[in-house]
């Protein structure tokens, strides 16, 4: 495995400028040119730490556009609730390849899987948004509405591959 360090050093010497610490160092941000910057592209594999740096640029920086990786549904929520809107679920585009490399191999056209994985990420982006209001998964109310959300999305990519066919 290759350590941070040594990557950091890689980098530079390939002429990267890279700015290596704890990104919710706003001197940091600084030195790197957040107040210059349009986007803040935050890939951080710890969800609380993004969220720190999601909410420091947001206040100090609102000009900044903020693209946020999520490491998951949860994650994803606490985002929206943030005011963030362009989340990037770290799994989310493997699994629907996946899903979609499977089903080919199993004889399903690629076109009609490509259709039906761009349907499935709208309707899951809504869901999602909707999701993100409710309280909590494991809660009653959480589990009623995400079973009518997912109720619903098969039935429209049901009907969606219908009418493709």
């Amino acid at each position: 495995m290759i350590k941070t360090s040594n990557r950091v050093d890689f980098l530079r010497k390939m002429g990267f400028e890279v700015y290596y610490g704890d990104a919710t160092r706003l001197d940091l941000l600084e030195s790197a040119g957040i107040a210059q910057a349009k986007i803040l592209i935050c890939a951080i594999d710890n969800p609380t730490v993004t969220k720190q740096v999601t909410k420091l640029v947001k206040e100090k920086y609102p000009h900044v556009e903020l693209m946020i990786r999520a490491r998951n549904r949860d994650d994803a929520y606490d985002l929206l609730n943030l005011g963030i809107e362009n989340i990037y679920r770290e799994s989310l585009d493997t699994s629907l390849s996946l899903a979609s490399d499977a089903l080919h191999k199993l004889g399903f056209r690629k076109y009609t899987l490509n259709r039906q994985v761009q349907n499935f990420i709208k309707y899951d982006e809504a869901i999602l948004r909707r999701l993100a209001k409710e309280p909590k998964k494991g809660t009653d109310s959480y589990i009623f509405v995400a079973r009518q959300e997912l109720e619903k999305q098969e039935r429209y990519l049901n009907e969606d591959l219908i009418e493709g066919l």
